[in-house]
Formats: C-alpha cells, structure tokens, sequence
C-alpha cells in the first residue's frame, strides 16, 4: 500500500505486495484463503496451528495476521493475546475468521485484542472488500485523546461492560453488521 500523510487517506487500497500469515488448521479453508489473497497479489505464508504460528512470527514480519477462531490446541483468541502480548509484533493488525456472530463472540475478540473480525465466507468480494476496509481502518491510527466508550454487551440477559476505544467499536459494530448482512443473504 502507499504510504499516506496525516492528511492524506487512500481510498482504495491495494494489496498487491502484502504479507500476509493466514493461520488456519484447516488445509481447505487454508488453501481457499490463499487463492483469493494471492489473486490480489498478496504474498501468503500458512501456519497449520496457533503453536506453528508463533514459531512462523519469529522469522516473518507479516503485515496482517488473519486467523481462525476455532483450531485445536490454540484459539484465534489466545494466539491473538499472544501476539498483542509481544511488543514487537502488537502493531500487527489481527483479524479473527470466525462463523460465529453472537454477543458472547464479540466480547471475546475485544478481550483478545483482536483489531477486528471477518465473517468467515468467501462469496463474491465481500472477503476482500472487508480486508481493504480494515486496513483503511487500521491506516487511520486513533489519536492519543480518541474518547473510550463503555460498550455493554447482553449474553444470556447477562450484561458485560467492556471500556474499548470509540474508533475500535466503530469498526468491530461494523463489522458485525456486515456479517449479520452476509449471513441474511445466505439465508442462515
């Protein structure tokens, strides 16, 4: 992507030349996520597990991280706290692949410190569209005085109250509600 001043927001992003580590134990869903990344160009590594992905992280400095949320051994979750948890890798911009929409989901990626989530589908442009969208997103740094809300989240008529930045609930509430979109039009 070019690189932008202050002023200056790219629109259109490009992903020809990104690095990406895709994590994802499936070698289907894997394979499939390579395809469509690497048709825009992207540079793609695999890493079958959370464990094999912080070992990939040791020699891959990767612009993106897009893991799946369910893998044995590790969550997309905890290898996401992992990451953040390293400082040298915590400006990375994570994104969770999950199929899962509920409240209790959503709390769970702002623990994890996720930067944000795509709805696991790969139909038509909406996988990249949402990709470009994050990495706009992410391109625009919050500055130091951004305003924090208090987001209370119902699961089971039970509220969680979780303090995230007003920026990081703009594009997580987005992007849950373009995946409530995609799985309506799917008829799920």
């Amino acid at each position: 992507m070019r690189p932008t001043t202050n002023n200056e927001v790219n629109l259109s992003p490009k992903l020809s030349a990104l690095k990406v580590l895709v994590v994802e134990d499936t070698l289907t869903q894997a394979m499939m996520i390579q395809h469509v990344l690497e048709k825009q160009e992207v540079q793609v590594s695999i890493a079958r597990s959370g464990r094999k992905a912080l070992i990939a992280l040791q020699a891959l400095s990767p612009d993106l991280i897009l893991c799946d949320v369910n893998m044995p051994e590790m969550s997309g979750y905890e290898l996401c706290k992992k990451v953040k948890q390293d400082e040298s890798k915590a400006d990375i911009p994570f994104v969770l692949l999950s199929t899962l929409v509920e409240s209790a989901d959503l709390i769970r990626v702002i623990e994890s410190g996720a930067d944000n989530f795509i709805y696991k589908t790969f139909e038509g442009d909406y996988f990249i569209d949402r990709l470009k969208t994050i990495l706009l997103s992410h391109a625009l740094k919050p500055s130091e005085d951004e305003a924090t809300v208090c987001l209370t989240l119902f699961v089971q008529e039970k509220g969680e109250r979780l303090t995230i930045s007003s920026k990081r609930a703009a594009d997580l509430l987005t992007s849950s509600f373009e995946a409530a979109v995609v799985r309506n039009r799917a008829g799920e």
